[in-house]
């Protein structure tokens, strides 16, 4: 049987007929399953009329849901979004223009083109209502299938144009918070590795690369301006007892809380930072000989007294110490930490747990 007399058939069918139509023609629109099309929402009073534009509209890739009442179309817009609203003008209750004004000023609906199909208002002024109350188009009846067809499949381009664009956004959003989330984790590798090349991983203080570069500049601060500027040079007394006696984890255990308890003792500007193995070294900017002393001083009193909540047991952790003064004919780094050494062993000689000065 043809498509036109299976058209004619639908016009003179009884109204059950007409419905069991419509529900067998809605189950066929679904699709296989994760099949997702747009949808046509075609509203007319008449199930006739109804069921051949279902037929119709199945030349398009599109899910035609029908509703026969201004009411019904609205229920149906809380359910499913809409490429096309498909409106009979003429309706009992709430006619084709009042559905559209309703359509129009809703946020969800507000943007889905509206064509009005009619077979009763063919004059302009009716036209020009139509499109005031947002219609995008005025066909009237009896409706050029190529025609209607033509149009229809120009707003479902738009809307799978569309609908493929908010999709790529989407992505690229996805795409673009994965990229951040990939530089965050780059730009922490990055500050990881150079902490790693800056920083003791014991004692959590300057390593000796970045405590001989920060000397080196505070080295040329002082030639420069003049400022004062002194080196306190230490080493924990009879370590390798500690090693010995309670291993080296124990060891590593005295190294990390003695940096802890002299980053406490010392002032904000003064750099801690570990040489090697016990051994230490703290830059005072801004102080001369006697200040620098004081702070020497101030440090190995505070181990003394700490040290029996974290040291070994009978063993008691102390620290020599030696201080020294940047001076105007010290040509490197390397001479005022000589000369500090100096002073360190003196202190060490004369009995440890004590501050010796260069």
């Amino acid at each position: 049987m043809s498509d036109d007399n299976q058209i004619c058939q639908i016009a003179v069918c009884s109204e059950p007929c007409e419905r069991a139509i419509l529900r067998m023609d809605t189950q066929a629109d679904r699709g296989g399953p994760g099949h997702v099309r747009p949808k046509i929402l075609v509203v007319d009073d008449t199930l006739a009329n109804l069921v051949v534009l279902k037929r119709l509209l199945a030349r398009v890739d599109a899910e035609v849901i029908a509703a026969a009442s201004g009411n019904e179309a609205l229920a149906l817009t809380l359910d499913h979004d809409f490429a096309l609203f498909l409106l009979d003008v003429q309706m009992p209750e709430m006619d084709g223009y009042e559905l559209a004004e309703l359509l129009s000023g809703e946020e969800r609906t507000k943007a889905v083109p509206i064509i009005f199909l009619t077979a009763a208002y063919k004059d302009e002024r009716h036209r020009l209502r139509a499109y005031g109350t947002g219609a995008v188009d005025y066909i009237e009846k009896p409706i050029n299938d190529q025609v209607l067809l033509a149009k229809v499949g120009v707003f479902l381009e738009l809307f799978n144009n569309k609908d493929a664009l908010q999709w790529v956004l989407a992505e690229l959003a996805q795409k673009n918070v994965d990229l951040n989330v990939e530089i965050a984790r780059r730009q922490q590798l990055e500050e990881d590795l150079r902490r790693l090349a800056t920083i003791d991983v014991l004692t959590n203080v300057p390593n000796r690369r970045h405590f001989m570069e920060t000397a080196e500049a505070e080295s040329r601060r002082f030639h420069r301006y003049g400022h004062p500027l002194s080196l306190i040079l230490f080493d924990i007394d009879h370590f390798k007892q500690v090693n010995d006696t309670h291993g080296h984890a124990a060891g590593d255990q005295v190294l990390s809380r003695l940096s802890d308890t002299c980053v406490m003792a010392l002032r904000d500007q003064d750099v801690l930072g570990r040489l090697g193995g016990e051994e230490f070294a703290v830059l005072l900017p801004e102080t001369d000989s006697a200040a620098g002393v004081a702070v020497a001083e101030r440090l190995r009193e505070t181990v003394e007294r700490a040290s029996p909540e974290w040291s070994m047991g009978e063993l008691a952790v102390t620290i020599s110490v030696g201080v020294t003064t940047w001076e105007p004919d010290d040509a490197t780094v390397e001479t005022v930490l000589q000369r500090a050494d100096g002073a360190l062993y003196e202190a060490k000689r004369s009995g440890r747990n004590r501050v010796a000065i260069a």
